[in-house]
């Protein structure tokens, strides 16, 4: 299963956003070839994810046709993304989660066990001069990858209560980029 937004300001749920129960996002489970979720056709904050767990995604093309964002692919989009569990997924950038000229707002996510294949950014990938998301209760841990989140070519990002539990790099920056 895979989900594309295609421009459309819509919520994609599960039973969490009525329920409360984190049960709710460790079953419902959506797993693809490719990326789990893209945005891509400049999204704002009216398309939302909310409640899910996201796996085994592989990644889409990015800019320079690199597979990017196993989980979550966002270009030129800014989207809602909260409450959800994102692992096992994989990709040249941004194993988890992959930003390219893209500003969403982040919110109670878990990432862990993703992996980034050509460069940091195991858990994030941010990219590019118009790239300021923020991210708010961000768990990010035992990603594999030089670094948890990878900063590119003047991204800036906010980060609050967020824990990253890195082996290797917490965060890396990468040509004027800032946190």
């Amino acid at each position: 299963e895979s989900i594309n937004f295609d421009g459309k300001a819509i919520t994609v749920a599960s039973r969490f956003i009525l329920s409360g129960d984190p049960d709710d996002i460790r079953l419902s489970i959506l797993s693809h070839n490719g990326s789990v979720v893209r945005f891509d056709s400049g999204e704002d904050e009216n398309s939302r994810l909310i409640g899910l767990t996201l796996t085994r995604g592989t990644g889409s093309p990015d800019l320079d046709d690199d597979l990017s964002g196993g989980g979550v692919h966002c270009l030129d989009s800014s989207p809602e993304l909260s409450h959800l569990i994102i692992h096992e997924c994989q990709a040249a950038y941004g194993g988890a989660i992959f930003l390219q000229r893209s500003s969403p707002r982040v919110t109670n996510v878990e990432l862990f066990h993703n992996t980034a294949h050509s460069r940091y950014g195991a858990g994030i990938d941010c990219s590019r001069e118009s790239s300021e998301p923020t991210f708010d209760r961000v768990l990010s841990y035992n990603n594999e990858g030089n670094a948890d989140i990878a900063l590119f070519d003047g991204a800036k990002i906010t980060l609050n209560n967020c824990t990253l539990k890195s082996t290797q790099i917490a965060i890396i920056f990468y040509r004027q980029c800032k946190a």
